[in-house]
């Protein structure tokens, strides 16, 4: 027994994969969706399935809160992403990668005494364009696992699983460039079984999005923009480091996470959503 799994593929994806990106899309351009039905098995269904599950697990054992001294806080970010951005983010897929990165900065904004206004209405307006599950009260006072739980059920009941987990890719991309960024705390904001949790959510993400790849040309799209990380490339052995040696670590692949950020952003690659 099968069961029918939506995919979403622009029509001018065509022109985005010849053409580069000399082209920018229109609004009108990037409404133009053709809805194609792919066929998964139950079998790869229950693996995707077990993979969320386990996601979710994980997302509730890596809770955490950043802190940084006054003196830190003196120096604004200048690294998050404008709220005038999100005019540009036009398919349901870009909205969703959006949200997650604003969601992600809004508590920068707020560790850092910054105005959230503008964010607040981004993620409202991204919320309501992209039909979510949750309200934006419970969007931001609930632990992202419930988020995460309630955005599953969600992408199931629809036949949209694709979504949760571009959605969870752009999340985790988001919390390396932010910790990347960030200056170095006066105390970790996790433990050192936090931190392989968070090795083993990757894990999981990269797992479900290789299965999608095979369904998805978005999903196939991400893979290639994970390439750019020794982490995830193909026949390259990459050894994480130390929970020790972590922040280092982290801060000295900003660069790194500022391309694949990019390239998440604005679809620098194969294809536009």
């Amino acid at each position: 027994m099968k069961r029918s799994f939506l995919l979403a593929i622009t029509l001018v994806m065509v022109l985005a994969v010849s053409c580069k990106n000399t082209k920018k899309l229109t609004p009108e351009e990037a409404a133009m969706v053709e809805e194609t039905k792919v066929e998964l098995s139950e079998e790869v269904l229950a693996t995707i399935d077990q993979l969320a599950a386990d996601y979710i697990e994980l997302c509730k054992k890596t809770d955490f809160t950043v802190t940084h001294s006054d003196q830190q806080k003196m120096v604004k970010p200048d690294y998050l992403l404008e709220p005038s951005f999100a005019q540009t983010l036009l398919s349901k897929s870009q909205k969703y990668c959006g949200l997650a990165v604003y969601t992600a900065e809004r508590v920068v904004r707020k560790e850092y005494d910054m105005s959230t206004e503008e964010v607040d209405n981004v993620i409202a307006k991204l919320l309501v364009d992209i039909n979510c599950p949750v309200n934006m009260d419970d969007y931001n006072n609930l632990p992202a696992s419930e988020v995460a739980q309630k955005f599953y059920e969600d992408f199931k009941e629809r036949g949209e699983l694709d979504y949760f987990w571009k959605f969870t890719f752009a999340a985790q991309t988001e919390i390396c460039y932010l910790g990347a960024n960030t200056p170095k705390p006066e105390v970790s904001p996790i433990t050192e079984e936090q931190y392989y949790y968070f090795a083993e959510r990757f894990e999981k993400m990269f797992s479900a999005l290789k299965i999608l790849a095979e369904y998805d040309q978005e999903a196939a799209a991400i893979i290639d923009i994970l390439k750019d990380d020794p982490l995830f490339a193909e026949d390259t052995e990459f050894s994480l480091p130390s929970f020790e040696n972590a922040g280092d670590f982290i801060r000295s692949r900003v660069e790194l996470y500022t391309i694949i950020r990019q390239k998440l952003l604005a679809y620098d690659l194969k294809l536009y959503f």
